[in-house]
């Protein structure tokens, strides 16, 4: 299992607080979250590999679009709606390069709500 380094950034003292305290707070959220995206992701790609290259992904584009997010009380939906998402967009590269994809988990996938 892989876990976060988080590191503040240095410059402009004033921003320095702020900044801080979104990294602990995505950090915190990484801990609280990761157990079940891991499984979420883990049950559908069945690969240990793939499951940590991918909950990778969704949380860095989670951390980037973090300012999208519209209601701080619906970020495990959203998080798991990235995690759908980059699954459907892994098993369609697999299809692609010629890997074995079953499409009966893309379909389930593509009209699932987000496991909350």
């Amino acid at each position: 299992m892989r876990t976060l380094e988080v590191h503040g950034p240095s410059s402009r003292p004033g921003l320095v607080g702020v900044a801080d305290r979104a990294f602990q707070d995505f950090a915190e959220r990484y801990r609280q979250y990761f157990p079940r995206v891991f499984a979420y992701v883990y049950g559908r790609v069945r690969n240990v590999q793939a499951a940590e290259d991918l909950v990778s992904e969704v949380f860095e584009r989670a951390f980037v679009k973090a300012h999208t997010l519209r209601h701080e009380e619906a970020f495990g939906t959203w998080l798991f709606t990235i995690a759908r998402n980059i699954i459907i967009s892994h098993c369609r590269r697999q299809n692609r390069f010629g890997n074995r994809v079953d499409y009966d988990l893309v379909n389930s996938l593509s009209s699932e709500s987000a496991p909350e």
